[in-house]
């Protein structure tokens, strides 16, 4: 049998397993309630186990399309000024090139403090706290997508701006302004997926009465009221443990004891 002595979804579902197996082999355990079943305990557990599959999948996904944004962002700093420079070697206006200067520094700010943005959001549910720091995270790609879109409409109207090198040219910058904007709506696609895996999560172990949680809780009944709450197997059953879902903390306000 598991060890119990470890913790974590992947563990309750585990034990769930271990729970099913020991039911399996008491002669007397026929529940009266039909979801107690052995047969429908092992319908409960094989989807639970598909989710948690699917779960590791969908976070491995959305890591691998934050890496990927990250990678076609990377250059827009220093791919910005180099386009401020080029922009000066032409006959394009002072306030043109003003324009383009002061969208160049919008690209180029920086927070007092970074923000570092998560491969992938947090496993068990956002907090607020680290919800607001995905936020800015994403705020901070949409406000550079937008800042370079119009650093190129702005190229786009002066006739002689014609850089000789292939990576200063419009159609190179409007080819990495597609792939920064692919992948910005990867990451969006991929978070609200794995947001959506970790609530399925939720109700199959963890949702009131249903979930395996709550269902090897009312095993353990069952088996106590057929063989007796002192029974070896009423004890056996009762090592075999379980946690909920961790409640999140909330902070103190000031002043209150």
């Amino acid at each position: 049998m598991s060890s119990t002595s470890e913790t974590g979804h992947a563990k309750n579902v585990a034990n769930f397993q271990d729970l099913i197996s020991y039911c399996s082999k008491l002669s007397k355990y026929y529940p009266t309630k039909k979801a107690l079943s052995v047969a429908n305990l092992t319908t409960q557990y094989g989807n639970a186990t598909v989710n948690l599959t699917s779960l590791k999948d969908v976070e491995r996904d959305c890591g691998n399309a934050v890496n990927a944004r990250q990678q076609a962002f990377a250059s827009l700093p220093t791919l910005s000024t180099r386009l401020i420079n080029a922009l000066a070697d032409t006959d394009a206006s002072k306030e043109l090139i003003a324009d383009a200067a002061s969208i160049n520094r919008k690209i180029q700010g920086k927070r007092a403090k970074p923000v570092k943005e998560k491969a992938t959001p947090p496993e068990g549910g956002p907090t607020a706290a680290e919800s607001k720091t995905i936020s800015v995270a994403q705020l901070s790609y949409d406000y550079q997508l937008d800042h370079f879109e119009k650093l190129i409409t702005l190229f786009s109207k002066e006739p002689s701006y014609k850089p000789a090198e292939p990576d200063l040219q419009l159609a190179s910058l409007n080819t990495l302004f597609a792939l920064m904007k692919s992948t910005n709506q990867a990451v969006i696609n991929q978070q609200a997926a794995f947001q959506t895996a970790i609530i399925s999560r939720n109700e199959l172990l963890y949702k009131e009465d249903t979930g395996i949680v709550d269902t090897a809780a009312s095993v353990k009944k069952a088996v106590r009221s057929i063989y007796g709450a002192s029974s070896p197997e009423a004890k056996n059953i009762n090592k075999i443990k379980f946690r909920g879902l961790p409640k999140k903390k909330s902070k103190k306000k000031k002043n209150e004891p």
